[in-house]
């Protein structure tokens, strides 16, 4: 920045000085300044005071950055991140579980045990950030936890908009069909939970929240390839999720269809 020379103009006897300050500071120091004040390689003063110091980058790049959020709009939305699920194999899952293993051993007093899970709804929004640290483990619920964060954001509802078109909710469920069964635990169940219970918080993802619903949450040749376990606590939040909205899911579905299912899946 040259607003040295603007308020100290350089004199013959002080040359040296100066040119080891600015040496110093081009080599040493990081300017930071929000990309609205700047103009080409000006860079404004909005600090509000009276004598106002305009910066000017020399020698340099003007970058602006932008959040995840943005970024993940301008490549194309949720969906490039669908591929990622492809990229983990079992061996990742054995990895994962070992480690969590021996995390957990050393603070049992303190962590639940794996199958010891709750329910997410709306009155438990809270504690998020602790049921998100149990994610971990599984990077399939994690990649979901992502999209969660993604489509939570009230600034990015184009976002929202647009995984609600173009079969996006539907080429997920295709994806996830294609994982491995041992990534098919509670924690993955517990992520698919956030991603409804969230997109229920935001009233105009309405239907976002029923393809959720109806593309993921009943697939069961998805969730028949987990334990026992898995697919009993899959089933009870099934029930919980009818239960709020019984005159929907009877006028969608119908009693007809889930005798369908369990005469499909369940024989």
């Amino acid at each position: 920045a040259d607003f040295c020379n603007q308020h100290h103009p350089i004199t013959s006897g002080d040359t040296t000085m100066s040119s080891t300050i600015l040496d110093l500071l081009s080599t040493r120091s990081l300017l930071v300044y929000h990309p609205l004040a700047c103009n080409g390689q000006i860079c404004i003063d909005i600090s509000g005071c009276t004598s106002q110091m305009n910066g000017r980058l020399n020698n340099g790049s003007c970058l602006r950055l932008r959040s995840f959020s943005e970024s993940l709009l301008s490549l194309g939305g949720c969906p490039v991140l669908y591929p990622l699920f492809e990229k983990f194999q079992e061996t990742d899952c054995f990895y994962a579980m070992e480690s969590d293993n021996a995390s957990s051993s050393s603070s049992s007093n303190n962590w639940e045990s794996p199958t010891d899970w709750i329910i997410v709804r709306k009155e438990s929004q809270k504690n998020l950030s602790d049921i998100d640290n149990r994610l971990i483990s599984n990077p399939i619920a994690s990649i979901i936890n992502l999209l969660r964060c993604v489509l939570s954001s009230r600034s990015m509802i184009i976002l929202t908009e647009q995984m609600t078109k173009h079969y996006n909710v539907e080429l997920l469920g295709q994806h996830l069909n294609r994982i491995s069964s041992l990534f098919i635990d509670q924690q993955l169940l517990i992520a698919i939970q956030q991603l409804i219970e969230c997109s229920r918080l935001n009233k105009s993802s309405y239907l976002l929240t029923n393809q959720f619903i109806q593309y993921i949450l009943l697939d069961f040749g998805l969730w028949n390839k987990a334990k026992y376990d898995v697919r009993i606590t899959h089933l009870q939040y099934i029930a919980a999720v009818i239960k709020d909205e019984k005159k929907y899911y009877r006028t969608k579905f119908g009693v007809q269809y889930f005798l369908d299912i369990i005469r499909q899946h369940f024989q």
